[in-house]
């Protein structure tokens, strides 16, 4: 990932990355004015530089542009969703086609049981009437990227209880 991301080198929600990628000619003859476009019909992508200009790909040589594509991750995206990228390189007279896939990382965050301490009160572990109490509800993360801008609110639409933390910072 580039400057915008987290710098963990995986590809997360959200992030703009660039990509460096390799191209071999295997064969016995100079390829000239190579051309390498990527295409997907993935939704949680976008392809914003999708195309770059090789040049001349000696025969047995490889060739690379150095952060040369650009993609944009969709800012919910699945955890561990699997993209599948075409790759089609052209001397405008050939045409060579491969694929490849990105793994896209994303928090999966879950709630816990919720714990009612109402040690000020009758300390049965109910919220009963008149009472104040502290409620601590666990949240995790079982995803594979951090989720460093959640926000966590809990509300009740009864009359008679009032909330007095509604929202917490959970980064």
């Amino acid at each position: 990932d580039d400057a915008s991301g987290n710098g963990n080198g995986l590809i997360d929600f959200g992030e703009t990355i660039l990509l460096s990628i390799d191209v071999e000619n295997i064969g016995t003859v100079n390829a000239e004015n190579v051309v390498v476009t990527l295409s997907t019909d993935d939704d949680y992508i976008t392809l914003v530089d999708a195309t770059e200009n090789y040049g001349t790909v000696n025969a047995g040589a490889t060739a690379s542009v150095s952060n040369g594509f650009e993609i944009d991750i969709d800012g919910y995206v699945p955890d561990q969703h699997n993209v599948i990228v075409e790759l089609s390189a052209t001397d405008g007279t050939d045409t060579w086609t491969s694929y490849f896939s990105l793994n896209l990382n994303a928090p999966v965050l879950e709630i816990g049981e919720m714990f009612i301490n109402d040690s000020s009160g009758n300390d049965n572990g109910i919220l009963d009437p008149g009472e104040n109490a502290i409620i601590t509800i666990p949240l995790g993360n079982t995803g594979h990227a951090e989720s460093l801008n959640a926000l966590a609110t809990l509300s009740c639409p009864a009359n008679g209880i009032t909330i007095t933390n509604e929202t917490i910072d959970l980064g």
